[in-house]
């Protein structure tokens, strides 16, 4: 509980109490029963951290039993919560605040004996003090405010003004106040009977102030006539030397905080100022945004106007500076913002694609992201380099009205009029907590400055407060009789301000929720107010056209570190007097002492954060965690950490970053350098002829993680066959299987957002790997943690014969194998034209050339999303299968009359199609769909002599068509796991048996035709589907009326799958718990009723039963990794329920076959399911509860 800290400091002013530093004296404190010797301390010792220990031995300094000194790049900040420990009484020295780089209350004076009762018998203490390093012994005590009477006086002949203090701890409102000045005069010489007087009302006034129970804390210092018509807004600047306000008066003013005199009004603008920002931190330019449609660029220092920005068509109502001040952001009612070069004035940047009014905006603290509001009911998080729109934050349902960045941009906080406010993750755009409790209009939010609360104003005159970590209502602030328009923390985040309608301001604290100041005399709404950057002084705006400053009480809150007060004051200076000394004034200083405990052990961190900086040799990454190590953000460091990305559904899998949680060039090493040695030491000769074949999409880092993969095994002497281009997915695969290899990589995140990448691992059979190489891979890994020199040297790959590209060869015989399963039908004479979207990726080029190998005739690609693009700019997800994602190529197939639309995802291998009805409506074929017509055409179209050696496989969440299809015609079928490691393996069990694989697919787009590739392929999808497509529209048919028949024959099966986001893993396993626990899972049993639908059976692959088997146990493979739960419902309703291996998701698949056909359409028996698992699944997930964010 003890840990001590270095840091290098300048060199300051010695008071005359301290001795001087070459005098090497040392002054005693008072003993810790703990220790057998009295503790010493040295009160200058002006020597680096590593001489201290030298410099006390040459003083003879033998009674301390232990001294740690750690080097400065050893230390690490942790503040933590307030512990209740009280110790023996020491001496502590004055420090400054800029001394220390810890956001704790710093000590002014010696602790008085008073504070403690009694010690800690385990602690051993000690306080150095020196000028240019301190080491402190930071111990945890209570919180204690007490009040201090400053003695100020003359000393000897020189009449030199000292001070020094009498620490009133025990005076309370009951307190006998002529006991106490009796206690003070014997105790203290200095105090003359001439003086009792002056000191009983002194010490009478401090009892009445510690009666009030109004707790004010803010006194009113100036009231300023400021406009002639209401304010609009009030803004500091940073050092809080200033202010401005803007007005219906059509100016803005500047004035001076101490004085509160007005220094300029800046004039000009012909309608509402409505909106002003000074550049913080440099506070030497105003920007001012009007109603006139323009903003002006105005000198703090002069008044004088640099730049009138045009180019708005309607009122400007928000306005901003970037952090470096080159950049003024504005937004408007018409619908736009835009960017502003503070350096000449000129327009950079329109940011359109907002639909109604933008009300609010702000930059990140980097500056490179700027996030809208709008009236739309959308935010827009920009890219301010690029001008392009990183995200559309979609979800509220009512205008926005604010939208803010926590302090390292990684969160969004979002208020709306539809009463809630939401987070936003910057990364992937995703939501990942809605935050409920109000009961009307959310006005304003903002974030304290750790960005751990998020604050939300409402009409409903209540303001909330949040934890952004798990979303929980902290406290409810309730006092205000009307709206609050504005909410700010302090700059400690110890108070929140608020502003109402009520007219009237006030402090909360945001803990408990406890109103500690209100803030009276407006005669109108306040509608704007703000804290200075020390938080000691507030200004408020109202429309009684009058601005308020409020400061903090001088009586109670005196600064202590004014350097009136300051200085060491040794115990015996209390009682040393001379004739020369005179009394010359009485004051009152109220004190609050709180100190964090601090541990300074080598934790798993900080064992992992030295690792990281000693391993990683990527300048980025290496500088991204000593940057979060300098900033003491523990809790990032620990997520990038203390965990590491193991291998899920695909492979591994995560957002591109520094640490072990993440993708990055340190990572990959490690991982091939593990797989490396395990390949070596399982498959020894295939490794070491043929080796590995590496591919990789068209993602940021992609070619570079392939490179350093390819490095590694190159260093052990592996063959490599690196695709000298982008590729798609099933070329791996594919290669590995017709050429030997011992394995293969991927590079990809299929269609994740476009910050995530991926390592897709392939074994020799060329399906993905499963239990037990994955974990016994991962073991691997961890024992090849450190990285080789050599591994980070890629120009080894230049001139190395172990390195070799096969990708126009391997592409060729790809294509070649296409015309094995499918041909242009010949019956085609009007052959239909395909509108075909990329999706971005890097299927395009390949799926040409297979159409045309093929002898289809060209298809009509979507040019704005053909070419590969890592960003993935003209869509929310690169997922084919998102809503959405297929508008603009619906609009190109508009455009060319074209009825039917491809898409492949963006490594190629998903696979979806659309077709235009009669009606002009758009169907996008669901995976089970696209699955039911590729079942069905391959039973008519492959020469099967011996239907009972067909074969069919799909995974457990996807629809039961294909064992319906096996059942009616006699072939095998079997479900698997998700994820098409497991369905491809299991296709190879069946080849090995002799039978002839058809079909495969998942639900999630993943279709496997035939068996040339033992994973899904997208693009060999394509071109059966478009050899469907051409036969069925040659014989006057289509993709609608051929699902018709398939259903017509097999029985409707409808399907409703979606999923929920779910960020946080233990909120996830929070509710699966609930689950099993509404299961009974330990009982072996389950449910009879959810809500009011009976329940006939339940398979839980996590704990391991299934209630449709007379032995309990499931056929599919248990996991205690993930959660995996079907329900069977009846009615013939089946209902799976899983978290997700790649995605922070909860996926839910239903389907309901109507064999009995009771329903006339498949719509009405789909409106029947949805009914039936939507209530289901609110009860099971409960996802307001959860504040879980439902697929939109």
């Amino acid at each position: 509980m003890i840990g001590m800290f270095a840091m290098a400091g300048d060199h300051g002013d010695v008071c005359d109490q301290c001795i001087c530093p070459h005098s090497m004296e040392f002054k005693k404190l008072p003993t810790l029963k703990s220790l057998e010797h009295p503790v010493l301390i040295p009160p200058v010792l002006p020597l680096p951290s590593p001489m201290l220990i030298d410099a006390i031995e040459k003083a003879s300094i033998s009674t301390i039993s232990k001294i740690h000194t750690p080097a400065i790049e050893d230390v690490r900040f942790e503040p933590m919560k307030p512990m209740k420990i009280e110790i023996e009484p020491v001496l502590t020295p004055s420090i400054s605040k800029e001394e220390l780089p810890i956001p704790i209350a710093q000590i002014e004076r010696p602790i008085h004996p008073h504070l403690c009762k009694s010690f800690v018998p385990d602690l051993e203490l000690y306080f150095f003090l020196k000028l240019n390093i301190i080491i402190i012994v930071i111990i945890g005590i209570e919180i204690t405010n007490y009040y201090r009477i400053i003695l100020e006086y003359e000393h000897g002949p020189e009449k030199n003004i000292r001070n020094k203090s009498i620490d009133l701890l025990d005076l309370t409102a009951d307190t006998d106040v002529d006991f106490v000045i009796q206690q003070i005069i014997r105790s203290e010489p200095l105090i003359t009977p001439s003086r009792t007087d002056q000191l009983k009302q002194l010490v009478s006034r401090l009892q009445e102030k510690l009666a009030q129970t109004d707790h004010h804390e803010f006194h009113l210092f100036k009231v300023l006539r400021a406009h002639i018509l209401p304010l609009t807004n009030v803004a500091f600047n940073k050092s809080g030397s200033c202010f401005i306000t803007g007005s219906y008066d059509r100016t803005c003013k500047v004035w001076d905080t101490d004085s509160g005199e007005e220094l300029y009004t800046l004039e000009g603008h012909r309608n509402v100022v409505y909106s002003i920002a000074f550049n913080n931190p440099y506070g030497d330019k105003i920007a001012s945004g009007s109603f006139d449609k323009t903003c002006k660029l105005w000198s703090a220092e002069t008044g004088k106007c640099f730049y009138t920005y045009r180019g708005h068509t309607a009122e400007i109502v928000c306005v901003q500076f970037d952090p470096q001040s080159r950049i003024i952001a504005t937004g408007s009612m018409d619908s736009t913002s835009k960017l502003w070069s503070v350096e000449n004035g000129t327009e950079l940047a329109t940011l359109s694609g907002h639909s109604a009014e933008v009300i609010t905006l702000q930059f990140n603290t980097a500056g490179h992201k700027l996030v809208t509001g709008s009236f739309d009911h959308t935010v827009s998080l920009w890219d301010v380099n690029s001008s392009e729109r990183d995200h559309y934050l979609i979800g509220h349902r009512g205008e926005i009205s604010s939208a803010v960045f926590n302090y390292d941009g990684s969160l969004i906080a979002s208020g709306s009029i539809d009463k809630t406010c939401r987070l936003w993750d910057t990364r992937s755009g995703n939501c990942v907590g809605t935050l409920r409790g109000h009961e009307d209009e959310i006005l304003d939010v903002c974030f304290d400055y750790t960005g751990q609360y998020v604050a939300s104003a409402s009409a409903d005159g209540t303001v909330c407060i949040y934890s952004s970590k798990n979303y929980q209502l902290i406290s409810r602030l309730q006092g205000h009789e009307a709206e609050v328009s504005k909410v700010s923390f302090n700059p400690q985040g110890t108070r929140v301000l608020t502003a109402s309608a009520d007219k009237t301001a006030r402090l909360w604290d945001p803990h408990s929720g406890e109103c500690v100041s209100i803030l009276e005399g407006h005669t109108d709404e306040i509608f704007s107010c703000a804290f200075n950057y020390e938080g000691k002084i507030i200004i408020t705006g109202s429309k009684d056209n009058t601005c308020r400053i409020w400061k903090i009480d001088l009586i109670r809150h005196a600064d202590p570190y004014c350097s009136k007060y300051a200085g060491c004051i040794n115990q015996r200076d209390f009682v040393f007097l001379s004739s020369h000394v005179k009394l010359l004034t009485i004051a009152v200083c109220y004190v609050s002492i709180e100190l964090h405990t601090h541990q300074n052990k080598m934790t798993d961190l900080e064992s992992k954060i030295n690792e990281w900086l000693a391993f990683d040799k990527n300048p980025v990454t290496h500088a991204e965690i000593q940057s979060l190590k300098a900033q003491g953000n523990l809790d990032e460091l620990s997520i990038r950490l203390l965990n590491r990305v193991t291998f899920g559904t695909a492979g591994l899998r995560a957002r591109m970053g520094a640490g072990y949680s993440m993708l990055n060039d340190l990572v990959i090493i490690q991982t091939c350098q593990g797989l490396g040695s395990y390949l070596i030491e399982c498959a020894p000769e295939s490794l070491f002829s043929k080796g590995i074949v590496i591919g990789y999409d068209a993602r940021h880092n992609s070619q570079r993680f392939a490179q350093l993969s390819a490095t590694v095994f190159v260093n052990l002497n592996i063959p490599v066959t690196l695709y000298s281009r982008i590729a798609p997915t099933p070329l791996v695969p594919y290669a590995i299987r017709k050429y030997g290899y011992a394995a293969g990589i991927v590079i990809t995140a299929s269609h994740n957002p476009k910050d995530d990448n991926g390592y897709k691992l392939y074994w020799h059979n060329g399906v993905q790997i499963i239990p037990p190489h994955d974990s016994n891979i991962q073991n691997s890994i961890k024992s090849h943690l450190r990285p080789l020199d050599s591994s980070w040297d890629t120009s080894v790959l230049t001139n190395s014969s172990l390195v070799t590209d096969c990708y126009e060869d391997y592409s060729s015989c790809y294509l070649e194998m296409l015309t094995s399963i499918c041909q242009f039908p010949g019956e085609c004479v009007n052959p239909v034209s395909i509108v075909y979207t990329a999706m971005h990726g890097v299927a395009g080029n390949l799926l040409e050339r297979a159409f045309l190998k093929c002898g289809f005739p060209k298809f009509i690609a979507v040019k704005q999303q053909w070419e590969p693009d890592p960003e993935f700019p003209t869509v929310k997800f690169p997922n084919p299968e998102e809503k959405g994602a297929l508008n603009i190529a619906f609009q190109v197939a508009d455009a060319h009359n074209s009825s039917i639309v491809f898409a492949n995802d963006p490594d190629g291998d998903r696979f979806v199609a659309a077709e235009k009805q009669p009606n002009g409506v758009w169907h996008q074929f669901s995976g089970n769909e696209i699955a039911a017509l590729f079942a069905s055409w391959a039973l008519k179209k492959e020469n099967i002599s011996d239907i009972s050696k067909c074969a069919f496989v799909s995974s457990t969440v996807s629809s039961h068509i294909l064992e319906t299809i096996a059942k009616h015609h006699g072939c095998h079928f079997s479900e698997t796991l998700t994820g098409f490691k497991w369905i491809a393996n299991k296709a190879e069990d069946y080849m090995k048996g002799g039978n002839d694989v058809l079909f495969c697919f998942e639900e999630a787009i993943g279709f496997m035709y035939k068996t040339n590739v033992l994973d899904k392929d997208g693009i060999s999808a394509a071109v059966v589907f478009a050899e469907m497509v051409q036969t069925l529209y040659a014989r006057n048919s289509s993709l609608m009326k051929q699902l018709s028949s398939v259903y017509d024959l097999y029985g409707i099966h409808v399907s409703h799958d979606s999923y929920y986001i779910s960020h946080d893993k233990q909120i996830t396993d929070k509710i699966f718990q609930r689950i099993y626990e509404l299961n009974n899972a330990t009982k072996k049993s389950f449910p009879i009723k959810i809500t009011s639908y009976k329940i006939t059976g339940l398979r839980d692959l996590n704990t391991g039963y299934d209630t449709t088997k007379s032995d309990l146990q499931p056929l599919l493979p248990v996991s205690k990794s993930s959660h995996c739960l079907t329900y069977y419902i009846e009615d013939n309703i089946v209902l799976s329920v899983r978290t997700s291996g790649t995605e922070p998701k909860i996926k839910y698949y239903s389907e309901f076959v109507d064999s009995g056909k009771r329903f006339e359409s498949r719509n009405k028996a789909l409106q029947h399911l949805k009914s039936i698992v939507e209530c289901i699944m609110t009860e099971l997930l409960q996802p307001s509860e959860n504040n879980l964010q439902c697929r939109v």
